[in-house]
């Protein structure tokens, strides 16, 4: 996935949800998440789990 491909995600989010005041999505620390043009509108808030966190990654774990 890339910076455009997040876009689009982010933008049929928004859509799906526009009912919704504020949307909260919680994402990995990807570059692509981190891009100027990936930075969603007002009403997406990007919440950045820690780098490593394999309790949230069920494919970390051992």
């Amino acid at each position: 996935m890339e910076a455009a491909s997040t876009i689009m995600l982010l933008m049929a989010i928004e859509a799906m949800y526009s009912g919704k005041r504020t949307i909260r999505l919680f994402v990995d620390n990807a570059r692509y998440h981190h891009a100027k043009l990936a930075q969603p509108g007002r009403r997406i808030k990007l919440h950045f789990i820690a780098a490593y966190c394999p309790h949230l990654e069920p494919i970390e774990r051992p």
